[in-house]
């Protein structure tokens, strides 16, 4: 942090907490990559970069990488399913789950979030780009 531009411990305090605000991620549009039937599960690239600012004070604007293997959100239950096509190009609207949603995608039952156990290795994955489901159109 440039300790010109930071005069006291609240605007500290303030940049950091903005810092780590900026790492979630609620929702983006996104243009699908690939599409895969059998798996209902989607690649796709962000639509909107992110912004970054070099240690020298530059912005400089990034592109996200691809997301992949995100399911594919559309109505299924008991007896009812509706299908969308979805192709190369289309645009979509990417929605990043509250915790990991790997053990989830298993069986569709109630799980832990795949954090891992261990106090001193755990870390909480929250709205990660790699918890993300796709709503086309």
């Amino acid at each position: 942090m440039d300790n010109r531009i930071v005069k006291s411990p609240a605007q500290k305090d303030y940049l950091n907490f903005w810092k780590r605000a900026f790492l979630l991620n609620t929702a983006i549009p996104a243009i699908v990559d690939e599409f895969d039937v059998a798996t209902q599960r989607v690649a796709a690239t962000p639509a909107i970069q992110a912004k970054y600012v070099t240690p020298e004070m530059e912005v400089k604007y990034i592109n996200y990488p691809k997301i992949t293997n995100i399911p594919l959100a559309l109505i299924k239950c008991p007896g009812l399913k509706i299908t969308c096509p979805v192709k190369k190009g289309q645009n979509c609207t990417l929605i990043f789950s509250q915790r990991s949603i790997d053990n989830f995608l298993l069986d569709g039952q109630i799980h832990a979030p795949f954090d891992g156990n261990n106090p001193q290795y755990c870390s909480i994955r929250c709205m990660d780009l790699t918890d993300a489901m796709c709503f086309p159109g």
